[in-house]
């Protein structure tokens, strides 16, 4: 004989595998919420960060200020307002990281390819690590990580902590890349082995951790938080695919209607930005916020969002068949 209880689970049950049939899943190890968008007069955008305070930051290819098309650096505030920088006199300024502070670190084009910081307080100024130098992430305390690329070969990482430049070299590596560095000084990225592959790091006051996806040929981490979660790229199954680890544990963001979804930064409360492609030249910038319970367990979510809207579904009746002195389900 079937109670209400058992009647309200087999209820749910069947409302989510329906759901299931309906809308592609992502994996259920984490639970996010998506929202898509892009910046008026672009053609192409990229997110490359989050602060705490929910400000994306990024660039987008402007085809209103000019016939060569210069990218913008810019910040989304958490309402939604943009705002819009460039180097005086430069045409291009990719914006890569940013603070609660509101710095900006990113790239110029200016043939030398300096990195620049934007200080609201300041203004402008460049960083130059050698050739090609990308300043990519700075925290709170305004410490700086980033690479030089030189026209020859191969990458330097380094950071910089008051204008004092410090080279990043993980053991065994041909070179590096340095990414992001979280409140806490933690920094991450991914280096060359000496077989020519890609492998992730997390670098902790000198300390390296290797970091490979499970059954990954490849791994480039380029964000972290204070908790320790990591946001990147890994190669499976000869195409690449974005990522979030959380204590080793790797999931794959995906969101219907996309090609690739790939994630640059997370935050403190474990939200998540970066990349998610329509085409291999349409790209829009994404959010994911993570989903919990009223209890705060996480809650597999399936679908995602599509150009033009948010569509998201959640794990139907879980909390349904609970007795009234029982504990949740796993």
């Amino acid at each position: 004989m079937q109670t209400k209880g058992m009647r309200a689970a087999l209820l749910a049950s069947a409302a989510a595998l329906a759901l299931v049939a309906l809308v592609p899943a992502a994996h259920a190890d984490t639970s996010f919420s998506y929202q898509t968008f892009g910046e008026p007069g672009g053609g192409q955008y990229g997110a490359y960060g989050i602060t705490d305070n929910g400000t994306v930051v990024g660039y987008n290819l402007d085809y209103a200020l000019s016939q060569y098309h210069p990218e913008n650096a810019f910040l989304r505030n958490s309402s939604g307002v943009s705002s819009f920088y460039q180097y005086p006199g430069l045409g291009t300024s990719y914006g890569f990281g940013a603070n609660d502070n509101g710095y900006i670190v990113g790239q110029l084009s200016n043939g030398y390819g300096n990195a620049f910081l934007y200080n609201p307080n300041a203004g402008w100024s460049q960083i130059s690590y050698g050739l090609n130098t990308a300043a990519r992430g700075i925290n709170d305390a305004n410490q700086i990580v980033g690479y030089s690329t030189p026209a020859c070969c191969g990458a330097t990482a380094f950071l910089d902590v008051g204008g004092t430049l410090t080279t990043i070299t993980p053991p065994g590596s041909l070179a590096a890349w340095a990414y992001a560095i979280s409140n806490d000084g933690k920094i991450a990225g991914y280096y060359e082995n000496s077989q020519g592959s890609y492998e992730g790091f997390v670098d902790a006051a000198g300390s390296f951790t290797t970091v490979m996806a499970p059954g990954a040929l490849q791994t480039e981490v380029f964000g972290i938080n204070n908790a320790g979660q990591l946001v990147g790229m890994d190669y499976v199954g000869g195409a690449w695919h974005g990522f979030v680890d959380t204590n080793g544990v790797f999931m794959t963001p995906s969101i219907p209607g996309f090609s690739s979804v790939i994630p640059y930064g997370i935050n403190d409360s474990g939200v998540i930005t970066g990349r998610a492609s329509i085409t291999a030249i349409a790209d829009l910038i994404f959010i994911g916020t993570p989903v919990a319970s009223p209890d705060g367990v996480p809650l597999p979510v399936i679908g995602g969002t599509i150009p033009g809207g948010m569509i998201l579904f959640g794990w139907l009746g879980r909390r349904l068949s609970r007795r009234k002195a029982g504990h949740a389900a796993p």
